[in-house]
């Protein structure tokens, strides 16, 4: 009996001492070398899963020990949400800080601010989007006219919406987060 105690004591402190030791691992700043990376920027190519990003961060400096990395990303069941793209990483990251930047916790380095004034309408957005260049003249102007013309239902805020009425005041003043891809729509 004196045996199978020692034995589960044995197990329990191996069970706090590995604990301890992931959580030093996972917390622990990188050794962080902006020189390996392309001004501070790391990118995520399109269907690359988690041991090819592990490699890259590994590569980069940015993680120690790809396992750990993985196991984290494997405990926190995020290995599907790793976004395509280019992050920028400006100082030294734990784990837990690089898993929750490249799932998209954070924003990625082609999105930029973009504020809507209150008051504004909406040739006034499309001049501001013109003048940030987000997009062409006229486009957010062509894009709101169009969902003017019809019934919109895929939108929650848009279903009381009697067709024909313009969407002028639809969107909240505010800064947002934008890609510099977004599209008139998005």
């Amino acid at each position: 009996m004196k045996l199978i105690l020692k034995i589960i004591l044995a197990l329990i402190i191996l069970l706090l001492l590995a604990g301890v030791i992931l959580l030093n691992l996972l917390s622990a700043p990188t050794n962080f070398d902006a020189g390996k990376l392309d001004q501070g920027v790391f990118k995520i190519e399109e269907g690359e899963g988690v041991n090819a990003i592990s490699q890259h961060l590994k590569e980069a400096g940015l993680i120690k020990n790809k396992f750990v990395f993985e196991t984290f990303v494997w405990l926190k069941k995020v290995e599907g949400n790793f976004k395509a793209g280019e992050y920028k990483i400006d100082q030294a990251k734990n784990i837990i800080d690089l898993v929750n930047i490249l799932t998209g916790k954070n924003f990625l380095t082609g999105d930029q601010k973009i504020t809507f004034i209150e008051g504004w309408n909406n040739r006034e957005i499309d001049a501001y989007l013109f003048e940030k260049g987000i997009l062409k003249a006229g486009e957010f102007l062509d894009r709101v006219n169009l969902l003017t013309k019809k019934k919109v239902v895929e939108y929650d805020f848009l279903v009381d919406k009697p067709a024909g009425i313009d969407l002028e005041g639809y969107i909240f003043p505010d800064t947002y987060h934008i890609t510099t891809t977004a599209t008139a729509e998005e």
